[in-house]
């Protein structure tokens, strides 16, 4: 995606707190802070943002051969890396127990969990079910981690010091502001707003997120990894980021000088993971996957309808990216919605 110049937006960032979520929502327009008791809420009170960041685990491991992304963000940030948990697989966030988890994630992906991954497998089996009775959002609430946005707002350098002191909340606070100068505002509004609100940690994550939102809208969506597997339920296994692109605006002139060229030589094009494409007729779709047929390993682009019961399809790579003819003009099949 190239860059966008932002003329509106609104840009959601979510995080888990006690048993509920804090959300916060940039826009044009100013900002919005609050705690929800679910994550139906959230989305209920923000139904139609540009991006929502949240920092829970989305797309969960039933086997060895599920991969999720946490170990190459452990390793991207080096010391800092000790704040990524594994994340449980599907059976144990939804067992009935601390021992059946152990049990169970032992079983499926052969390693006990930590009183940590155990902490947040309420909140990830909230997510898991709302995904499931809502599809809509599958793949609209994207997974990232607030280290992680840190560290890119920073030149990636992550922030060592722990978010729950003085000091590393002055530091986390200190990047936010160069990116969204209203940063202190959001954080004052929230304390406000609850007379027994003392902590700060979790709003400043969640505008952490919200910030980085906002970057994806400018110059685009980044992920590990680059091409995320899917499970079993059509959920993404990703966290995403944006980042500083100096070279956005030359690429934007080169892909707009020569995507007539590339239309009638039949260049191949890129597929976006993750992106909404609409076909010729006019309805939108967004680009989940690429697998390959089991027979012929051919490969296979795996999409979801944005209408209607939100269906997930498969169309042969090629014939998803070709041109058709059109009341004798050449258009392409799905084109990318670039917002």
């Amino acid at each position: 995606m190239t860059r966008k110049e932002i003329n509106g937006y609104s840009c959601v960032g979510i995080d888990a707190c006690k048993g509920k979520w804090v959300a916060v929502c940039i826009s044009d327009n100013g900002f919005e802070v609050g705690k929800f008791d679910t994550i139906g809420d959230v989305c209920k009170s923000y139904p139609d943002c540009d991006t929502y960041l949240i920092d829970i685990p989305i797309g969960l491991p039933e086997g060895k051969d599920d991969v999720r992304p946490d170990m190459l963000v452990k390793k991207e940030l080096g010391r800092k890396g000790s704040s990524i948990f594994p994340v449980p697989c599907r059976r144990a966030v939804y067992s009935k127990d601390k021992a059946e988890a152990r049990e169970l994630n032992i079983a499926v992906l052969g390693k006990s969990l930590s009183e940590q991954s155990i902490g947040i497998s309420k909140a990830i089996r909230q997510m898991d079910e709302f995904l499931q009775t809502n599809p809509g959002w599958k793949n609209r609430l994207l997974e990232s981690h607030p280290e992680l946005c840190f560290s890119k707002l920073s030149g990636n350098q992550p922030i060592m010091e722990n978010k729950t002191t003085a000091e590393g909340r002055n530091k986390r606070m200190e990047v936010l502001r160069r990116h969204y100068p209203a940063g202190d505002k959001v954080i004052e509004k929230f304390l406000a707003d609850g007379p027994n609100r003392k902590k700060t940690d979790d709003v400043v994550d969640a505008l952490c997120l919200a910030v980085m939102g906002r970057l994806i809208v400018e110059n685009g969506c980044r992920r590990f990894p680059e091409k995320p597997m899917m499970d079993s339920k059509g959920l993404l296994m990703q966290i995403v980021y944006g980042e500083e692109n100096k070279m956005t605006e030359k690429t934007e002139s080169s892909n707009n000088a020569n995507k007539e060229c590339a239309m009638e030589s039949g260049a191949r094009r890129e597929l976006s993971i993750g992106k909404k494409y609409r076909h010729f007729k006019g309805k939108e779709y967004l680009v989940m996957h690429i697998a390959k047929d089991s027979e012929t390993l051919q490969e296979m682009v795996v999409y979801q309808a944005l209408y209607g019961e939100y269906g997930i399809w498969v169309r042969p790579l090629d014939m998803f990216l070709e041109q058709v003819e059109v009341d004798g003009k050449k258009v392409y099949r799905f084109e990318e919605i670039v917002e």
